[in-house]
Formats: C-alpha cells, structure tokens, sequence
C-alpha cells in the first residue's frame, strides 16, 4: 500500500505488501528522478517525491509462491504463436465492483496472464501553516482512517482474487492528486497492458490522472471499459486507422488480441489518397503477423470523427475498437484531443487505447 503522508520539511512513503511495511523518508529536495523530469513540472516541487527503488521489492504469484515467469503462448485462429499479455495491469477505486474484477479475471485467465490490482485514491492535502510549522491533528487522524480502510479493502480484495483462483498481487495508491499520475506510471513500467473500468472512468480527474500517467509516462497500452466485452477470442475488432505514430503504436501493441480475433477490420475517416496508401503497409506488417484484415474507407456525412467511428463499429458489430491516444498538451484538462476525449466519454464498446 502506498501511503503519502506530509510531515514538516519531509515526505514520507509508505510502502505496505500484505502484512509487511517499510518506512522511507524522502527528501522533497533532492533532484527528481528521470519519471519525474519527463512529466509535469509540479509548482509545489512538495508534491514531488522520489519512490525508493529499495523499497520496491519482487512480486510473488499469490498462488503459487514462487516467482512469477513469463506466461507460455498459444495460438490464434489468425494464425501463428500468439503472443500474450503476461502481466496485467488493473486500475480501480476503493468501490470496484465484484462484476468489473470478475472481467479482468477473465481477462487474466484468456491471456494466461498475472493480475496486478492498483488501488487508487486521492488523499486531501493537508491543511499547513506558516513555513509548514504544523500539521493539522484532525486531517492525520482522518488521513490514518482512511489507510487503515484502504489496507482493509486491499486485503479483501487478495482475498476475492485468491478466491477465484488467479494469479494476482494487490496495492494500494493513496496520495495527492496531482502525483497520481507520477505514481500511477511508476507502477505500470512493467506491465505489458493496463485495463480501467466504470469507476475510474466516472471520475474524469482521477481518469485523465491515470491515464496520463499509463499513456504518457509508462507507454503502457490501455484497455478502457472491459465490462462491455464478452470475450476477448475469436470476437470482431475495428482499427480506428490514420497515418499517426499513435495509431501504428495502438495496432503494435494490440497483436496480441488481434491474433485471437474471429474477424479484423480497419477503418479511415475521411481519408485523402495519400493517407490511404498507407493502409498497405499496415495490412502488410499485420499479414507477417498471420492476421488478414479489411480496410474500410467512411465519410464523416456530417458526423464528428467519433460519431462516424462508432457508426461504422455499429454497422460492423465491432466488439473491440482500437485506437491511437492523442494528446496536445501536458496540462491534465487538456491531455487528450477531441476525438479521443469524446471516445473515452462515448465508450460503447471496449476500447485499446496507446499513445
């Protein structure tokens, strides 16, 4: 569990796994680290705090006990070896339903994958007087309730994923909002897809945090709104196509998933004939994949870009979009461009997101 807490002139990080903690005191002043020199400069450099690499020890499968390892591969009805998602990544609030852990179990389980649940909470700043002289008595004794809470739903939650027989770790981010994306991307390094569901998406503050700090500081793809999936084989996926780097990202990192699809399709949005020659390369790189795919050329016909994208998936009962993330600034509100602001809004399917 990662507890933030704010003392006079230092920071403190508590790391808890289960039943064990540590206690790292961290100077606010130090330099940044590399995680924090790439994202956004902080006004309060306060809010900055370096995560110990000491304190960051090595993930045991939860039922097994040992080590975890790469899971094996199988194959696709494409075609071929299918590579997997061996570690999964899964963002949730406090109130997670059973039903949105059940999907990424499933998840878990079609890609022979390890589940990481990262619990994510935004803690109030504390109330400081002159040159941090003190801290509120009532913010750290609400500020100890809510960990102890935390702790509590983190237990609960190894408990349900044992339960169900999956390969897991939970943690819990409790910290300042404006440090969730640090922290968010400092968890995700080393996973290979991370998944957000409702309750992350309902919040769009804590949404656009996350995301941020998945897209932009990790470089780990997304799979927003798994609930609306009812399987992840042998289903219809759209390529959301244009000649960006981040759509060509977004189909390099979906191979695993397009391997194991029934049916793989494309899809340009008011192209002109020089973006539409790029639509061979695209279907070249993903046949030496083993995966056949259909190019769609739409006209918008007075619809938004998003509007005339989830048309199409309509018409081609597409059960996976996949799309580039687009961004235009490192300021939180304005992240992402409008066509994949109103995509994550809209969400009527699942969606594979990289940037």
């Amino acid at each position: 569990m990662l507890v933030h807490e704010n003392l006079p002139g230092h920071h403190f990080l508590m790391i808890q796994r289960s039943s064990r903690a540590t206690l790292t005191q961290v100077n606010p002043y130090a330099p940044a680290s590399p995680l924090e020199k790439s994202g956004r400069i902080h006004l309060d450099r306060l809010l900055m705090t370096n995560l110990s690499p000491a304190s960051s020890p090595v993930r045991f499968d939860q039922d097994q006990g040992s080590k975890r390892t790469a899971a094996p591969s199988f194959a696709g009805p494409n075609g071929g070896a299918a590579m997997t998602f061996a570690n999964i990544l899964n963002i949730v609030k406090e109130d997670v339903t059973e039903t949105e852990l059940d999907v990424a179990v499933m998840l878990a389980r079609s890609e022979k994958g390890h589940l990481s649940l990262l619990l994510v909470e935004a803690a109030e700043p504390p109330p400081v007087g002159v040159n941090l002289e003190f801290v509120s008595a009532p913010w750290q004794a609400e500020n100890q309730e809510n960990r102890s809470r935390l702790l509590d739903r983190v237990q609960d939650l190894e408990a349900t994923l044992t339960r169900k027989g999956i390969s897991n770790d939970v943690e819990c981010a409790y910290t300042e909002i404006v440090r969730i994306d640090n922290v968010v991307g400092e968890q995700a390094q080393l996973s290979d897809v991370a998944v957000i569901g409702n309750d992350i998406l309902a919040d769009p503050v804590i949404r656009d945090a996350v995301l941020d700090g998945l897209l932009f500081h990790a470089h780990v793809p997304v799979i927003v709104n798994p609930t609306a999936a009812d399987k992840w084989e042998e289903n219809t996926v759209l390529i959301a196509w244009t000649d960006a780097p981040a759509a060509s990202a977004a189909v390099k990192a979906s191979v695993p998933l397009l391997k194991r699809a029934r049916s793989v399709r494309a899809v340009m949005v008011d192209s002109s004939g020089s973006e539409r020659e790029v639509t061979a390369k695209l279907q070249s790189y993903l046949s030496h994949h083993g995966i056949d795919i259909v190019v769609d050329f739409v006209g918008r016909n007075g619809l938004t870009v998003a509007e005339a994208l989830d048309a199409h998936a309509d018409q081609m009962q597409s059960d996976l979009l996949v799309m580039g993330a687009y961004g235009h600034s490192r300021l939180r509100e304005r992240i992402f461009g409008g066509v994949t602001r109103s995509m994550l809004e809209r969400r009527k399917r699942p969606i594979f997101i990289s940037a």
